[in-house]
């Protein structure tokens, strides 16, 4: 799994993930994984206005996006969520 954050949700579920702590008026993403299987996987911290495409592998069944802890979505093989600086976007 990955968590895309903004600084302010760096200290949460970032930090516990193994994320970076960004101060709150930086502009950044941030990427951790979570619970990543080998030392390759490591957090990144990419430009406010990059865009990061996350693909769910075609095989994939029990997928889902959280949004904030709160909304919830169910993701199939190929679905893709699209995050545009700071605006998401899910295509089925």
């Amino acid at each position: 799994g990955l968590i895309v954050a903004t600084p302010t949700g760096s200290t949460a579920y970032s930090l516990s993930a193994g994320g970076p702590v960004v101060e709150p008026t930086v502009q950044a993403l941030l990427i951790p994984p979570i619970s990543p299987h080998t030392l390759t996987n490591r957090p990144v911290v990419l430009r406010p206005e990059a865009v990061v495409r996350i693909a769910v592998g075609e095989r994939e069944r029990d997928a889902v996006l959280t949004i904030d802890g709160q909304e919830t979505m169910a993701l199939a093989g190929r679905d893709a969520v699209v995050v545009l600086g700071h605006t998401l976007w899910a295509q089925h």
